[in-house]
C-alpha cells in the first residue's frame, strides 16, 4: 500500500489501516495517546494484533525503538500535518513511487 486513504468521516480509514498494520507490522501514527488507545481497542475487537499505535509527538521526537519499526501509518494525518502548523493548512500532495 502506497498512498492516502480519503473516505468520510466513519468511512473505514482507520479500520483499513489496522488490517494493513497487522498484516504488515507496520506501526500506527495517530494524533494523542487517546486515539491510541481507541485504536489499540478497534484491533483487538477486530481480533488482529498490532503493534501499538505511536503519537504524532512520540514520532515527532523520535521516542520510539528505531529497529523495531518498519514502516509507519498514519491516522487522521490532515490533524496531525495541522497540529504542526500555527496557520491553517489548504493542501498537499503525495508522490507515490513508481514500484521497481
Amino acid at each position: 500500500m502506497t498512498g492516502i486513504i480519503v473516505r468520510g468521516r466513519q468511512g473505514g480509514k482507520t479500520t483499513e489501516l489496522i488490517r494493513h498494520s497487522a498484516e504488515t507490522g507496520g506501526y500506527i501514527v495517530c494524533t494523542d495517546q487517546r486515539r491510541a488507545r481507541q485504536i489499540a481497542e478497534h484491533a483487538r475487537k477486530m481480533g488482529l494484533t498490532i503493534p501499538f499505535p505511536l503519537t504524532a509527538g512520540e514520532w515527532q521526537r523520535r521516542e520510539y525503538h528505531k529497529p523495531g519499526v518498519r514502516s509507519l501509518l498514519f491516522d487522521d494525518l490532515d490533524q496531525i500535518i495541522q497540529g504542526m502548523s500555527a496557520v491553517p493548512v489548504l493542501a498537499a500532495t503525495w508522490t507515490a513511487e513508481e514500484p521497481p
